[in-house]
């Protein structure tokens, strides 16, 4: 990897990386947040956190992806 002549945000770039792991952990488990928070080693506090800091939500009941407007 490089970084560009331009510089870069690194703040920004993990935050959007953080955000599509959650995601992907989101969909592989189903939309269940605490198989989720699993496949990312994370605690379901430390992943309900990220959750509301990337403003993700589950479905009720963890079974459906948020509605995408």
């Amino acid at each position: 990897m490089e970084i560009p002549a331009t510089g870069m945000d690194l703040e920004n770039t993990l935050t959007r990386i953080e955000n599509r792991y959650i995601r992907l952990a989101l969909e592989r488990s189903g939309w269940l947040q605490i198989r989720a928070a699993e496949l990312l080693g994370l605690s379901f506090r430390q992943f309900r956190y990220k959750l509301q800091k990337h403003g993700l939500r589950a479905g009720r009941g963890g079974s459906k992806p948020p509605a995408q407007g």
